[in-house]
Order: structure tokens, then C-alpha cells, then sequence
């Protein structure tokens, strides 16, 4: 059977010779996850004279090997041990891919995979890009907040990723020494006995983006959202940049500034006529000074 079934490999190269097949473009890896590197031929194989070898083209280090009908990790340069997989059910059929795991940023870079057999030999290379960690985005831009107003601060991970897969989120206040825990979400619970108890009972269940009500003076400052899979992590950081007064409290500011301008811009009028009432210039400005103060203070309050 196996002489066979070389003779009928013999013959199909002779005619078309080995041809190996690889990814179209650039493969793209996570920090920390797995990548797959494609490598095969469109008829199998057979594995007694048959050698496959992976190597990183920048530095020549051997990431796999399949030799004598079987993978030889002990050959393997030290930064891949352990790392890598062939598939050995698909190896018969001339899959020769390789599952690399635990990707770590020195991991990027050209790929060569090189099969050769006793006739003939053939390679492809690919380029793995674009490694980077869990993506997780917040703000475009700092955030100004009213005081007494509620405020978002933005949290959101990429849609790719299943929520069920998500095992921690948590914000912090990382401009304090120490950081301040501010949510802890786990297990697909918040849990609220774990946060800083300034922050107790002001963030909405079920939500990663923090929502702060009753916004304080002391609110203003840098607040960051981590996010956890099991291999996967990644962070946003949302400043809190000033926190004023509302709109309202403003207007009325405004509206008492120039009702006091006006008292005083009428008083040389106003106060001609009190004269002649007996009424003097000096305890007519008190008394509209602490009118206004008065009603600025009720506003205020309100």
C-alpha cells in the first residue's frame, strides 16, 4: 500500500511539482492568545521521507519541526518550546500548520515554513503584524462635569470578544498614591463590599462604563478601566478634568452681577431723591449689597 501510494506522489509531482500554500496576507495576533500559521499542499504526502520546518526569518530561530514521521520539540530554539502545536490528525491529509500559543510581543515578524521530500521542496512565508492586547476604549477626549450632576465615564471592550469570556473589570483612581478601587466586577457580579467607600453605591450594576452621580469637586482627577479574559487584558484611562458649577448656577451668578452693576450705575440718580428723603448714599449700597448676597444665597441653596 505505501509503495503505492509513493508511486502515485512520484508521478503527481513530476508533473506539477511540490507547491506549498500559506495565509493570503498578514496574520494577526493577540498578546497573550494563540495564532494560527497556515502551511499545506493540495495533495498528501508521505511522511517517511517527508520534512517540515518552521523558522522566524529574522533571526532563523526554529519554531517546528516535523522529522521521521513525528515532531521533534528537543530541537526546537528555547523561546518556543512549549509553545508550539502541529496538528498531528491533519499532517496525512498535507496540513502542516502550526498553533502558536501564548503570543508575546517578540513573537511578531516573518514566518518560513519549508517542506521538502526526497524529490522535491517547497516554502511559503508570512508575516505575523499587528500583535497587540485586548482592545479597550474610553474617551476621545477629557470630560468636565457639573457639580451635584451625574457624569459617564466611558468603558467599552472590543464586540468580538464574547461577554462571557470577560472574567474581571475594574476601575481605579490612579492618580492617587495608593490607588483607590473604585468597582470591582468578577464573575459576572459586582461586588460593591470591594470598592472605596467614597465611591459606595454610585455606579449602575451590569455596566463597564462607570456612571459617578452627584458629582463632587473632589471627583476631578484620572480614573482607569481594566478589563480581563483569561489570556487577554487591556486598560482605558478617562480624565476627569474640572468639575464646576452647573449652568444654572451660573446664570444666576450672572443675573446678580448685573443687577449689582445696575444698583450702583443708578445710585447717583437714586440717591438724590433718598437725599431728599433722608435716606443716605452709603446705607442705600448696604442695603442692596445684602439684598443680593441674600438672594444669591437661597438660589444657591436650592
Amino acid at each position: 500500500m505505501y509503495l503505492t501510494a509513493f508511486i502515485v506522489y512520484v508521478f503527481a509531482v513530476g508533473l506539477q511539482g511540490l507547491h506549498v500554500h500559506g495565509p493570503s496576507g498578514p496574520v494577526v495576533a493577540h498578546m497573550g492568545g494563540s495564532v494560527l500559521l497556515t502551511c499545506f499542499v493540495e495533495s498528501p504526502l508521505p511522511l517517511e521521507a517527508l520534512q517540515v520546518e518552521w523558522r522566524k526569518t529574522d533571526s532563523d530561530s526554529l519554531v517546528g519541526l516535523f522529522q521521521q514521521g513525528k515532531s521533534r520539540p528537543d530541537l526546537q530554539s528555547q523561546g518556543f518550546r512549549g509553545r508550539v502545536d502541529f496538528f498531528a490528525h491533519e499532517l496525512t491529509k498535507g496540513n502542516f500548520s502550526i498553533l502558536l500559543k501564548n503570543v508575546v510581543e517578540e513573537d511578531a515578524g516573518g514566518y518560513r515554513c519549508k517542506v521538502n521530500t526526497a524529490q522535491d521542496s517547497s516554502e511559503v512565508i508570512m508575516e505575523v503584524s499587528n500583535i497587540r492586547g485586548l482592545v479597550v476604549t474610553g474617551a476621545d477626549q477629557n470630560i468636565f462635569a457639573s457639580k451635584g450632576e451625574d457624569v459617564i465615564l466611558n468603558c467599552s471592550v472590543d464586540s468580538r470578544v464574547p461577554a462571557s469570556e470577560i472574567e474581571e473589570v475594574t476601575w481605579k483612581r490612579t492618580d492617587r498614591d495608593p490607588e483607590i478601587l473604585v468597582l470591582l466586577y468578577q464573575d459576572s457580579e459586582i461586588f460593591p463590599d470591594s470598592s472605596h467607600e467614597s465611591y459606595e453605591g454610585r455606579f449602575p450594576n451590569g455596566n463597564f462604563s462607570l456612571k459617578l452621580m452627584d458629582v463632587k469637586m473632589e471627583d476631578k482627577g484620572e480614573f482607569t478601566c481594566e478589563v480581563h479574559t483569561r489570556n487577554l487584558s487591556g486598560r482605558t484611562t478617562v480624565v476627569l478634568q474640572g468639575v464646576g458649577f452647573a449652568a444654572f448656577h451660573i446664570a444666576i451668578l450672572v443675573l446678580c452681577s448685573v443687577a449689582m452693576l445696575i444698583a450702583v450705575g443708578f445710585c447717583g440718580p437714586v440717591c438724590i431723591l433718598l437725599r431728599k428723603k433722608g435716606i443716605h448714599q452709603t446705607q442705600f449700597i448696604k442695603y442692596i449689597f445684602f439684598s443680593l448676597k441674600y438672594l444669591n444665597m437661597n438660589l444657591f441653596s436650592c
